[in-house]
């Protein structure tokens, strides 16, 4: 495990529990976390290390991805999920504007 992994690590944990970090700001942590994400260099490694993740992780990680117009290796992330899943993360598209408008779901990238 390497520095960056560990970076990239971080940001893909937080994404796993973002659901129960209890009095969590989630405007704020969307933006953030899509900010930190947007900045990773290694895109082959990300990518790598995303698809160990499960399907809701996976799902919000190319959102936010996608948010960030970091767009290479989204079809890997959407070709992973199954079409017909959708997750709850309780945001709206003022949060995150690569959602669905109106929903509260991430449905596959």
């Amino acid at each position: 495990m390497t520095i960056k992994n560990y970076q990239i690590l971080e940001i893909l944990d937080a994404l796993k529990d973002y659901k129960t970090i209890p009095d969590l700001n989630k405007a704020g942590a969307v933006k953030n976390l899509a900010k930190r994400i947007g900045e990773v260099k290694d895109q082959k490694t990300l990518l790598k290390l995303i698809l160990k993740y499960p399907p809701r992780v996976r799902a919000f990680a190319g959102a936010l991805l996608e948010w960030a117009r970091w767009l290479e290796g989204l079809d890997i992330i959407k070709n992973s999920l199954n079409p017909l899943s959708t997750f709850e993360f309780g945001l709206n598209n003022q949060q995150l504007s690569t959602i669905k408008t109106g929903m509260s779901t991430i449905e596959h990238v």
